[in-house]
């Protein structure tokens, strides 16, 4: 798939995106956790600065491979979204895939909140 991409941080305008995994689960002590998708995609530019009529992107994240995981709304508290990060990078790691070491890894968690900002 290409994602449209309208703010610059993409040169070529659009990111790929590859759907790999559909309707998982992670089943641990806390119970279990949906896991609707999990894609393999490009990372984009990095704003670092903006003014009136210009914005500035850092080129040295562009094209890296990032694997996106979106779990269902099934996650209630904040220490139970960090237990499941952590769960998730454990598994991920385990695998001898993941590149690991200063600058390798990093993991972003975007949450949802009903009536709130993203």
């Amino acid at each position: 798939m290409r994602k449209t991409v309208i703010d610059g941080s993409n040169t070529s305008g659009f990111q790929r995106t590859a759907i790999v995994a559909l309707g998982g689960r992670l089943v641990y002590e806390g119970g279990e956790i949906g896991i609707q998708t999990i894609a393999i995609e490009e990372d984009a530019s990095r704003k670092v600065m903006e003014g009136i009529d210009y914005t500035t992107y850092s080129l040295d994240r562009l094209g890296i491979p990032l694997i996106e995981i979106s779990t269902a709304p099934d996650i209630k508290t904040p220490e139970q979204a960090e237990e499941v990060a952590f769960l998730i990078g454990q598994a991920l790691r385990l695998t001898g895939k993941v590149k690991r070491g200063l600058g390798t890894i990093r993991q972003d968690l975007n949450i949802s909140i009903r009536g709130g900002a993203r």
